[in-house]
């Protein structure tokens, strides 16, 4: 097994220091993001056959989101600046709608099978959004890149993750504002990883 590929420590602190950059933009995205998703969740909410198709229209819009952090993250990862415009990338989505779907099955399915396996499964699929946004690959691609990359480094990420949790928790305790910080550098510190463990291996041939 592969071990201390990545130090969590300098991990973080590159997602930190890739905020401070240009921090007001990353707090702006993510301000943006949540809000517009609180609003589609708030006029798509309610019962019958409404409530479902809220539901799907609810989800649509978690999949635009998810693509508009997935390019933010990878962008900050390679040092680059996406932009405003750049976040806006509807050819990803069915992609990336598809491969959430497969995701969350196989999580849920782990974690009916007492905790642990989708606990790993979670884990071993934590780069499947990135995947699709980063290599342009369909949802089946996407499941089996990301376990290709995770595959011997299980209890980094997992670790890591904890860290990730507890740099949260903290931000929420700090009147809530401390996500807008928070949630950025999170999403850099998992973008940059991701990016160390694709660079470790031969591209995988589909």
């Amino acid at each position: 097994m592969t071990t201390n590929t990545f130090s969590i420590k300098a991990v973080l602190q590159f997602g930190w220091e890739t905020f401070k950059k240009d921090p007001w933009f990353y707090v702006g995205v993510v301000a943006a993001l949540t809000v517009f998703s609180i609003i589609v969740n708030s006029l798509t909410s309610g019962g019958g056959a409404f409530g479902f198709i809220g539901f799907l229209i609810s989800f649509a819009a978690s999949t635009v989101v998810s693509i508009a952090y997935a390019r933010l993250a990878l962008s900050a990862a390679a040092g680059t600046h996406v932009g405003w415009e750049g976040l806006w990338a509807p050819e990803y989505f069915f992609n990336m709608l598809g491969a959430t779907i497969l995701q969350a099955i196989i999580i849920v399915v782990g974690f009916v099978l007492l905790v642990i396996p989708g606990v790993v499964a979670a884990l071993m699929l934590c780069f499947t959004q990135l995947s699709v946004v980063d290599k342009k690959l369909g949802p089946i691609e996407a499941l089996k890149e990301s376990y290709r990359l995770t595959k011997g480094h299980l209890l980094e990420l997992f670790l890591l993750v904890l860290a990730l949790i507890v740099l949260n928790v903290i931000g929420a305790v700090l009147l809530v504002v401390g996500l807008l910080v928070t949630i950025p550098v999170t999403m850099i510190a998992v973008a940059h990883v991701y990016k160390k463990l694709a660079s470790l291996q031969e591209p995988v041939i589909i």
